[in-house]
């Protein structure tokens, strides 16, 4: 049940007892009557100013809010209208009570003038015209309780005075009506004292920093409505402080996990918080730190160093410095930051520092300028908007200009007169930059002699954005003069090259046929006269027709070597599956009479070949395999697979006699043979031709071999996957 309602029950108990009393004694009735009405005005009244007072103390207390701000107008209207029905009672009221009437009226205007403070207009002064409006409602408050005393005061001298009067009268009425007054008393102070007593001690408990109290109460009455607002708002502060924690330990992770130095100075230049590497950096404990004057850490030149930024910190402004000190018997080079923290007032209460530790940054800037400095090539950088910033002594010698002459767009008095107004083009264009470029120019020197430079640019970004270019500067003058020698020199050989190779076709072509009439007539004669010849002169006529056969396969091999180049067809994809069928149906009588396998991968490759080229290769190799197999049954395998620069690597692996490590190279010189010719016939120009094939296709060739463990002949050719097929010819 509500305060409110208690409290008109009460009023109702004690109106039906003083009924009853009356209807007994018509006069002490009516006196008793009048003076019980005014009795309970008096306590009605006392209990809404009490009640306006409480609501008062906790919104001065608390803060406003709407609910308590809705209480507080509704409870002044009841107060107003329980004064209004006490007047209308009297019909010739009190002086006490009209004086209370007129205390209650101007309290609104006070209040909203109150609730209507403007926090926006500045906090000190919303604070001092609070605090004032504050004073005024507690004194016009305590006027109404002071003007209800006076009424109260008033009433009970009547009352004493008529019972003084009819005490003998109304003995048993006033008994009644004292215990009435007893009981209302209990249950005031079991339902309303008791509870607000608890709220008060919670209160102080949340005040001193218990912030886990709780009143937990069930009850449905005003104060019910004030304990759980109460449990609400301690919830409220612990899931806040909660959070206050959690946030502080999180900023305390982030700080300790940066790797730069991050503290705080208090007013009197002492350190108040450091990260972890604010302890490394000094390299003592955190509570060793923490508290202890910041000039303690550092010796008295260390500390001069960044002293005066720290006092101008200190003074209102952000400083940003760059030092080099002797920290813990090291010298170190730090660039930090000094950011001063102010209060309210605007008064400096302290200063932030972050900083980090570019001892080796610095380190490494002075050895590269060292390198720089010390380069024999010419180094020159360029800023974007400021021109050269830099050149080494190198350039300077190279371009015969000081650092001062060079600085800015001086530099470009080195160019010649010819190569300037192209570089002053090439730097105005929109697309300048990009990719890292090499050039070639020309530079004049102060006595007129031109030079000739080969020029490398790079580009010097941070992120995304252009900085500048870095251009390292080489003199290529006598390059330059051997270079033009060398091109005439390789004309020549060019040329040279290509009338050997037409004097080699023509006169392996021409050869051909005196050594077929050799050959032919020296077989005629051994079958027309050979009855009549003796035994040496047929062993000539074997020698000269053997001779003929090997001068023959000679001249038929340099024919080959000389239409590698002479006779070669543009690159197509060509499959080498395809191309080692028709090789091997060429060879079908030799590997068949050796009884050879042979095998290979699946599939084969694409690769870019002149195919017929690409055929002759396949078969030297193939034939060299079943030529030296030795005494063992030929067993040949191809194969193929990619090589670390994308190109296919094709292999033929055999079983045979093998090759020495000291042969490797040798055996793709023209003419160089490793056997006698009656044990393995040839002319030793076949590997010649396959190397000569090879480099014309831009791969390379090679041979891995152990002698009696047979070899493997390699070769590379580029991927033909991404070229059209062409149909063969």
């Amino acid at each position: 049940m509500r305060i409110r309602t208690q409290l008109w029950a009460a009023g109702g108990v004690a109106t039906v007892v003083g009924v009853v009393a009356m209807l007994g004694l018509l006069y002490v009735t009516r006196l008793s009557a009048e003076a019980t009405r005014a009795q309970a005005d008096s306590q009605e009244v006392a209990r809404e100013v009490n009640a306006l007072l409480a609501l008062t103390l906790e919104y001065t207390l608390y803060g406003g809010g709407q609910r308590i701000t809705e209480q507080w107008r509704a409870r002044h209207a009841q107060l107003a209208s329980t004064v209004d029905t006490a007047l209308a009672r009297n019909s010739q009221p009190a002086e006490p009570l009209l004086a209370l009437r007129r205390s209650v009226e101007p309290l609104p205007e006070l209040f909203d003038r109150l609730a209507g403070v403007d926090d926006t207009a500045g906090e000190a002064l919303a604070q001092r015209r609070t605090q004032f409006l504050v004073e005024r409602l507690l004194t016009e408050m305590q006027e109404v309780a002071e003007a209800r005393y006076r009424w109260a005061t008033a009433i009970g001298e009547d009352q004493r005075l008529q019972q003084g009067l009819f005490t003998a009268m109304v003995v048993g009425a006033p008994a009644l009506l004292l215990l009435l007054l007893l009981v209302l008393a209990a249950m005031v102070g079991r339902r309303v004292l008791h509870p607000l007593a608890r709220l008060q001690a919670a209160a102080d408990a949340v005040r001193s920093g218990h912030g886990d109290v709780r009143l937990e109460s069930g009850a449905a009455d005003e104060l019910g409505d004030m304990a759980r607002a109460f449990d609400a708002m301690t919830a409220a502060l612990r899931q806040e402080g909660a959070a206050r924690i959690a946030s502080e330990r999180h900023l305390r992770l982030v700080i300790d996990n940066v790797a730069g130095l991050i503290g705080y100075i208090d007013a009197d230049r002492r350190y108040d918080l450091v990260n972890e590497a604010y302890v490394r950096w000094h390299g003592r404990p955190m509570a060793d730190i923490v508290g202890q004057p910041v000039a303690s850490f550092y010796t008295p030149s260390g500390f001069a160093a960044f002293e005066a930024s720290l006092t101008r910190a200190f003074a209102g402004e952000a400083v940003h410095f760059d030092i080099e000190l002797v920290h813990r018997g090291e010298p170190r080079a730090l660039h930090g930051s000094f950011i001063p923290q102010r209060d309210e007032q605007g008064r400096v209460v302290g200063v932030y520092t972050m900083g980090s530790d570019v001892t080796e940054l610095m380190r490494t800037q002075r050895q590269l300028r060292t390198v720089m400095e010390a380069s024999p090539l010419g180094i020159m950088v360029r800023k974007v908007g400021q021109g050269c910033v830099y050149a080494n002594p190198a350039w300077q010698r190279l371009a015969g200009l000081s650092l001062a002459q060079s600085l800015g767009d001086g530099w470009m008095a080195a160019l010649h007169p010819e190569e300037r107004e192209i570089v002053r083009a090439r730097l105005a264009s929109p697309s300048y930059g990009g990719a890292p470029y090499t050039t070639e120019q020309r530079y004049v020197r102060p006595d007129g002699r031109v030079l000739w430079v080969r020029i490398n640019v790079a580009e010097m970004r941070e992120v995304d954005q252009l900085l500048g270019f870095v251009a390292t500067v080489e003199d290529i003058t006598a390059r330059r003069a051997f270079d033009g020698v060398l091109a005439e020199r390789t004309d020549d050989l060019a040329r040279s090259n290509a009338e050997l190779e037409q004097f080699a076709y023509v006169a392996s072509h021409d050869l051909q046929e005196p050594l077929r009439m050799v050959t032919s007539y020296a077989q005629l004669l051994a079958r027309r006269y050979g009855e009549r010849l003796d035994r040496d002169a047929l062993e000539f006529l074997e020698f000269i027709d053997e001779g003929g056969r090997r001068a023959q396969a000679l001249v038929s091999d340099l024919l080959s070597l000389a239409r590698v180049n002479s006779q070669a067809r543009p690159f197509e994809p060509v499959p080498v599956q395809a191309v080692l069928t028709e090789v091997l149906r060429g060879l079908r009588i030799a590997v068949s009479d050796s009884g050879a396998q042979v095998t290979h991968d699946e599939p084969l490759p694409l690769v870019s070949a002149d195919r017929r080229q690409l055929h002759q290769l396949l078969q030297n190799l193939l034939a060299n395999a079943l030529k030296f197999c030795g005494q063992q049954v030929p067993c040949i395998h191809v194969g193929s697979v990619r090589d670390t620069d994308g190109r296919w690597r094709i292999s033929i692996t055999d079983n045979g006699i093998g090759i020495g490590p000291k042969f490797h190279e040798r055996v793709f010189v023209m003419f160089q043979r490793l056997h006698l010719r009656n044990e393995y016939p040839g002319t030793g120009i076949g590997l010649a031709i396959c190397k000569k094939v090879v480099e014309r296709h831009g791969g390379r060739i090679g041979v891995e071999s152990v002698p009696g463990q047979g070899s493997t002949f390699w070769f590379t050719l580029t991927d033909g996957s991404e070229l059209p097929l062409l149909e063969r010819p």
